[in-house]
């Protein structure tokens, strides 16, 4: 992915996930490990624009998770209960991407 996508996606992931700019560096991190995963695991055949929907759904899950000890996350409410994240990052990406995969025989 070329430097003005992942800068495109670095500020849209800052603004749907209210991230001050001090939370920028850790922003990139999640970020490149996102696209990592993502790219990975699409086809050749997947659209950039798929691509780009799933990287942002990852990186928002596994900026959820780097305050989830364990995978299971505190209720920031009185009484709530707690909640357990998927443990696969690419949880969320699986119904977007596979659908360009095509029917894989092992």
């Amino acid at each position: 992915m070329d430097e003005e996508n992942t800068a495109r996606l670095l500020e849209y992931l800052q603004l749907r996930l209210r991230a001050g700019s001090m939370d920028i560096p850790d922003l990139e991190i999640v970020l490149d490990y996102a696209i990592t995963l993502v790219t990975d695991y699409a086809s050749k055949d997947t659209p950039q624009g798929m691509i780009e929907l799933a990287i942002l759904e990852v990186s928002a899950d596994l900026w959820a998770k780097r305050d989830a000890r364990g995978g299971i996350l505190d209720s920031p409410f009185e009484g709530g209960a707690p909640t357990r994240l998927a443990r696969d990052p690419l949880t969320a990406a699986y119904p977007i991407l596979d659908r360009y995969r095509g029917i894989v025989f092992a």
